[in-house]
């Protein structure tokens, strides 16, 4: 397993806003861009999104594969997670 946070590259805030600013089933779907294709794959990830006032806002994400950014406005850091 993988616990990631997917975070707006810094000076791409305005441009990452705009991929996601929407409500929570149309993030989810957006989300799904961050996972390789996979035509037999299920929705193996949950997701948080992150709202503060002092960080960016951004995505916790518990996923069975490892994220990977599809836009130049994200940028993802991941590491594994094995709960015992």
């Amino acid at each position: 397993m993988y616990f990631s946070l997917i975070t707006p590259v810094p000076g791409s805030e305005r441009e990452a806003a705009f991929e996601w600013a929407k409500g929570p089933y149309e993030q989810h779907q957006w989300l799904w861009k961050f996972f390789p294709e996979e035509p037999s794959a299920k929705r193996d990830f949950l997701f948080r999104r992150r709202d503060g006032e002092n960080s960016s806002p951004g995505f916790y994400i518990l996923s069975a594969r490892k994220p990977a950014s599809f836009s130049p406005a994200w940028q993802v850091q991941s590491k594994s997670f094995n709960p015992l």
